[in-house]
């Protein structure tokens, strides 16, 4: 496996439009260059580089309003390029047990760092409603204020 990796020929949109063409070279998980249509990269050697004529990349995506219940959900939101969820209501020792899980990669050298495949959680952790408020009508025991 290499640290770095090129995506070659892709649009890639900078926040105001989209170039195409693009080069981006990224290294250690951290984006080392970008290199416009008609200019040579600087591409290390042993560099995996993926082809990516007609091919869009984009960063990942923060989704800073969900609803999760479980670790498929998190999967579900990285297929479809959402990398963080900001969690608006959820059980806080299922989140605790996923932030201690995140933590512990974040700690661990890149190389035996495991590869979760999912969405990366911050939560708010349980809601707070007035008696009889929004979310009580599930049943579910949440503190009232």
């Amino acid at each position: 496996m290499t640290d770095s990796i090129a995506f070659t020929g892709i649009r890639a949109f900078d926040g105001n439009r989209a170039l195409t063409g693009v080069t981006v070279i990224i290294r250690d998980g951290i984006v080392t260059e970008i290199t416009g249509a008609g200019r040579s990269p600087s591409i290390p050697p042993g560099t995996e580089t993926i082809p990516g004529e007609g091919l869009t990349l984009l960063p990942g995506l923060i989704d800073s309003h969900v609803h999760v219940f479980s670790t498929e959900a998190l999967q579900q939101n990285l297929v479809f390029g959402v990398t963080t969820v900001l969690d608006m209501f959820t059980n806080p020792q299922w989140a605790a047990q996923i932030k201690k899980e995140q933590a512990r990669k974040e700690q661990t050298p890149k190389e035996q760092a495991p590869i979760t495949g999912r969405a990366d959680l911050f939560s708010a952790g349980i809601l707070a409603t007035a008696p009889g408020g929004h979310g009580t009508q599930f049943g579910l025991k949440i503190p009232t204020l």
